[in-house]
């Protein structure tokens, strides 16, 4: 999986459930990812996170 797939899985986890997925549930759907894939889907997810945090959105970043 690229850094893109990984942000996406998690993405689309936290939207359909409104939270983040467990590391049992990532380690099952993110499979075949190298080690740099996954921080980097990782830290991608985590941007996404900032930019509908309301504190973010407040602060106007």
């Amino acid at each position: 999986m690229t850094a893109e797939q990984i942000c996406q899985a998690l993405k689309e986890h936290y939207q359909q459930n409104g939270e983040i997925m467990s590391q049992v549930e990532f380690m099952q759907k993110c499979t075949s990812y190298d080690y740099h894939e996954l921080v980097n889907g990782i830290k991608l997810f985590d941007q996404y996170l900032d930019s509908i945090s309301p504190i973010t959105m407040i602060r106007g970043k």
